[in-house]
């Protein structure tokens, strides 16, 4: 996967990512400029890393835009320490730990003074987000004791509950306005447990 076509959904991506959304504050023309500097300055030898590693998950677009976004809210490596599989690793559950956060502030903001029929199934993804984002966090505990047994079970865990939440809806006959962020999460996490199983 080149970094061409990860560009290429990298704006509809950083728009469901938090804190990301500020950058859809700026010109397109800017947009364009920061991505080029902080592509440009990373290394080649971590540009390959990345894109060999994000070749062996499901959705490599996802993955490489992933990092793409990694670049504008995390510091980058002291240039002593070279990147490494189990740093991407990191970044990729704690960028999808994030999403999952973001989605459950969109979901208390939807129930904030709704009285549609589907609360109850809101508030069940609520809780399932909720108990995400805890999961994911475990996950990056055990991670840095190298417990990858741990990590995959807690990582499993959190992608199940998207498929939870999206289930809700269909169980009750009614649309879900989560689907497309439901299906986003699936793929951070199955991209997650993929980078993961590459330390195995």
């Amino acid at each position: 996967m080149s970094l061409v076509k990860a560009s290429s959904i990298f704006i509809i991506f950083i728009t469901l990512m938090h804190p990301l959304t500020m950058i859809m504050s700026m010109p397109m023309q800017q947009q364009q400029q920061v991505k080029d500097i902080k592509i440009a300055s990373s290394s080649s030898d971590e540009e390959d890393l990345i894109s060999k590693t994000c070749n062996q998950t499901s959705y490599s677009d996802v993955c490489m835009a992933t990092f793409l976004i990694s670049n504008y809210t995390t510091s980058s490596s002291s240039s002593s320490h070279n990147t490494t599989i189990h740093d991407l690793a990191f970044i990729s559950i704690n960028a999808t730990a994030s999403y999952a956060a973001n989605t459950s502030a969109i979901i208390a903001a939807i129930l904030n003074g709704s009285t549609d029929f589907s609360d109850q199934c809101l508030s069940d993804c609520l809780e399932q987000y909720g108990d995400a984002v805890d999961e994911l966090q475990e996950s990056m505990v055990a991670l840095e004791s190298c417990d990858y047994e741990t990590v995959n079970v807690k990582v499993s865990a959190a992608m199940t509950n998207s498929g939870t939440c999206e289930g809700g809806f269909q169980d009750e006959g009614v649309s879900s306005p989560l689907t497309e962020r439901n299906e986003l999460f699936f793929k951070l996490c199955s991209n997650s447990l993929a980078i993961v199983k590459l330390l195995v």
